[in-house]
């Protein structure tokens, strides 16, 4: 599967914004076959946070986790837009 078709059934899945994080990983998996999951050392490098930093946010809900709680790439692209539109909105 290409970047393109990937991202292209992640934004399906975005589609719908009744549903919660674990909806549109589900909605993502069953499109795709698969969906990217990372450890809390891997969100802390992508975001440049630290490791406790990130065990704070998952643990205040900044960060969701799925019900196997696994960080899914859709968990953290939600968490990148509340930060955009709270940026856009100050």
């Amino acid at each position: 599967m290409t970047e393109v078709t990937r991202r292209a059934i992640i934004a399906i899945a975005a589609a719908d914004e009744t549903a919660t994080v674990e909806e549109r990983d589900r909605i993502a998996f069953a499109l795709a076959g698969k969906f990217r999951v990372f450890s809390v050392t891997e969100v802390s490098e992508m975001l440049g946070l630290s490791r406790p930093t990130v065990y704070d946010m998952l643990k205040k809900g900044e960060i969701k986790r799925t019900s196997r709680g696994q960080i899914t790439e859709w968990s953290i692209n939600e968490y990148l837009h509340g930060v955009k539109e709270e940026r856009q909105a100050v």
